[in-house]
């Protein structure tokens, strides 16, 4: 989820950047090889970035040729399969179609990368199978990435000095956050900038995601905290029709302060009454969050959070399950689900999924 640049700005300039790159490739020319991806524009990252591109459908291709009424561990037919796809390989051929299409893309993720580097490694992490991260998983991200690399390198030498195998995504994410920490590990974005305004200008400043200025906010008081206030505030003599009356003065509790008789107005006692925290469920442990989670309600999570995937909700809530803490937990939520499924993390269902991992940990 970008919350640092404007969307809109960052893919009007990738069109435009993709535009003038193929029209002037495809001037004489009517496809592009391997090699001439490699070299079609003046940022390495966005040429290797489709090809990076091009290496996954490769890869999908090759799957394809599996069926189950052969024998695909047999070893010459893997000889044979591997020689084909590399000599598919050598033989890479795009056309201006859809070649405009990979470089708007590729553009638009390198200036994501360039600009955003939280955001972008950030995703690069949670897209990772089962939010797993390994060495191997760490290598293959940096085969590809030629921009600040000293933060794959990075998170390569802190799983190595774990110890461990591997580490879930929100651990490797308190590491990015981190190494980005560190003002001598991200590359200055100085010479990209340049580099792609050789071929349309481009000012930074244009893809930065503005502010709203806040809009002020009327106090609205309840009826009830008028009356209160105005009894409060009314003389202790009156005069109603000639008749002198004296207010009443009700005494404070002793474990209120004068100054805080606002507090025992009815609008204030209401909102403390409907508080979360006051509901008898939500303080009743569980064993587990996925055993505690009822058929209907699960549905409405896969729906509402999880667009659709059940796998990815069975493989979420898992995780949450090992968490070691709610701390952990709701980093977990927060870091990665969150931004990996655009939550609202205000919205009711966010609010009963965290109610549920709380019980866990009480």
């Amino acid at each position: 989820m970008l919350n640092k640049l404007n969307q809109t700005e960052r893919k009007q300039y990738s069109s435009k950047f993709a535009s003038k790159i193929t029209e002037d490739f495809f001037n004489g020319k009517e496809f592009a090889t391997g090699e001439d991806i490699l070299n079609l524009t003046p940022v390495q990252q966005i040429n290797h970035t489709i090809i990076q591109k091009l290496y996954g459908q490769w890869k999908n291709d090759a799957m394809q040729f599996r069926s189950a009424y052969f024998d695909f561990d047999n070893e010459e037919v893997k000889e044979a399969l591997e020689s084909f796809m590399n000599t598919v390989s050598r033989h890479i051929f795009v056309r201006q179609p859809a070649l405009f299409d990979l470089l708007k893309e590729a553009t638009d993720n390198t200036l994501v990368q360039i600009l955003d580097p939280a955001t972008y490694y950030g995703n690069q992490l949670r897209a990772l199978p089962d939010l797993v991260v390994t060495a191997d998983s760490i290598k293959e991200m940096g085969r590809f990435n030629k921009i600040h690399r000293k933060i794959v390198a990075g998170l390569s030498e802190k799983l190595s000095a774990s110890g461990a195998d591997f580490v879930y995504v929100n651990q490797a994410s308190r590491w990015l956050d981190e190494l980005l920490n560190d003002p001598d590990i991200p590359d200055a974005a100085d010479t990209y900038i340049i580099a792609l305004s050789q071929i349309v200008p481009l000012e930074p400043e244009n893809l930065q995601l503005q502010e709203p200025a806040p809009i002020p906010v009327k106090e609205e008081k309840s009826f009830f905290d008028y009356v209160q206030k105005t009894e409060d505030n009314a003389p202790a003599e009156r005069i109603i029709s000639g008749v002198h009356v004296t207010k009443t003065v009700l005494p404070v509790p002793d474990n209120h302060q004068a100054g805080s008789r606002e507090d025992l107005s009815l609008n204030s006692t209401f909102k403390s009454n409907q508080s979360g925290d006051n509901n008898p469920y939500n303080h009743i442990k569980i064993e587990s969050i996925a055993g505690s989670i009822p058929l209907a309600q699960r549905f409405v999570y896969i729906s509402q959070l999880f667009k659709g995937n059940s796998d990815e909700f069975d493989q979420s809530i898992k995780m949450l399950d090992r968490c070691s803490s709610f701390t952990e937990a709701h980093e977990f939520i927060h870091k990665s689900l969150a931004q990996r499924y655009d939550w609202d993390t205000k919205s009711e269902r966010v609010k009963e999924l965290l109610a549920t991992v709380r019980r866990k940990f009480n």
